[in-house]
């Protein structure tokens, strides 16, 4: 399964939203995260689901690449990483705020 969102941040300040937004779901869920470069590799499971995921930071895009839930998942997998990655990289938003927001 592959999700592709546009961003309009530098590759850095686009990495550290991410890390944020990760770092969340690892104190939410107990996942476990591997960074390498400008992508973050996440195992575990969340809510019942196996993740198993990579995302990575591209010039203005953030591209996931994971694991497929199957159907009956699929679309609440999906919105739930758009709505997050839609959250994390709004321009409105600092990074300050992003740091008292829960995952």
């Amino acid at each position: 399964m592959r999700i592709e969102e546009n961003h309009t941040f530098t590759t850095e300040e686009a990495q550290q939203r991410l890390k944020i937004l990760v770092d969340g779901w690892q104190k939410k869920y107990g996942v476990s995260a591997t960074w390498t470069g400008n992508a973050v590799q996440v195992n575990g499971k969340a809510m019942g689901v196996t993740i198993d995921a990579k995302v990575t930071i591209e010039p203005k895009k953030i591209v996931a690449d994971g694991k497929d839930p199957g159907l009956l998942l699929r679309g609440a997998a999906v919105g739930y990483l758009k709505k997050k990655f839609a959250e994390y990289f709004d321009p409105k938003v600092t990074v300050a705020d992003l740091t008292t927001r829960q995952s």
